[in-house]
């Protein structure tokens, strides 16, 4: 299928952006929940949580100019600042891919793990949900978000939750939970923009899986992708080395989700990392 990969990178840029975004100006504070641009990159922190590398995180590093123009270096000197541990993707095939992996490498930064992005056009799957398993999208009140399923289901401190909360509010943005005989057992989210619609935030119980419910989860957010004039949606998936990957990844290459290209995620060296 066509796709641009700059749109694509754009659009998860702008997914975490919208996670940052809803947290109130009272825990940006006292928790140091921060984003700021640099250039066409993106870096986000959470100061209160240094050690936690999936909050932490510049993103746009091949982008062009983010290494030529200096902004990868403004960023990487923002973070250091705050003290956190943090990650940067690098996606392959970008216009900057090989400058940054070359500014990593010199300021001895490791890779750490790669991740892979699966795309699709937009269209509604033939499949039917489980028997039992229903999907309700959450209202965009400000009390209720995917808090109380993402941080026990990503291993995130309680404090990430503060996160979570407000994400249905958020232009664009489109959350769901997923019940098997009126029990909550699975989240997911998607946010909408250009056309593009992101998936992302997905997580199963233990007790909801091999049930249905990601599938469901799938299924309802295409069929809402579709009715809100998307032409492609795509999503990010940890690489798995195991035989026939993740459930996760599985689902998606069912829905007939192609991979797209891969992103290996590199770290600052030990001896700069968190204090």
């Amino acid at each position: 299928m066509r796709y641009q990969a700059a749109d694509l990178e754009l659009a998860e840029q702008r997914f975490r952006e919208g996670i940052w975004s809803c947290v109130p100006d009272v825990a940006m504070l006292e928790c140091g929940v921060q984003a700021r641009w640099f250039g066409p990159i993106l870096a986000t922190v959470f100061a209160e949580l240094p050690d936690a590398i999936e909050l932490n995180a510049i993103q746009g590093a091949t982008e062009p100019g983010a290494v030529a123009d200096g902004h990868l270096d403004e960023a990487v000197e923002w973070m250091h600042a705050w003290e956190v541990d943090y990650q940067v993707p690098v996606a392959a095939g970008r216009p900057g891919t090989g400058l940054a992996e070359t500014w990593l490498h010199w300021h001895g930064c490791e890779q750490s793990a790669v991740m892979r992005k699966y795309v699709r056009p937009a269209s509604r799957l033939p499949w039917r949900d489980a028997p039992g398993v229903e999907v309700r999208e959450l209202p965009p009140v400000p009390d209720e978000g995917l808090d109380c399923m993402l941080t026990p289901g990503l291993e995130l401190p309680f404090l990430a939750g503060t996160l979570f909360v407000g994400l249905p509010c958020q232009p664009g943005w489109r959350c769901y939970f997923a019940s098997v005989d009126d029990v909550t057992m699975a989240c997911g989210s998607m946010r909408i923009e250009n056309g593009i619609a992101m998936l992302g935030l997905d997580v199963t119980m233990s007790e909801g899986r091999r049930r249905g419910c990601h599938s469901a989860l799938l299924r309802r957010r295409l069929d809402d992708a579709v009715a809100a004039g998307c032409q492609t949606v795509f999503t990010v998936l940890p690489d798995d080395p195991t035989r026939g990957g993740s459930a996760a990844s599985r689902n998606f290459r069912r829905a007939g989700f192609a991979e797209a290209y891969r992103e290996v995620v590199w770290r600052p060296p030990a001896e700069i990392s968190v204090v």
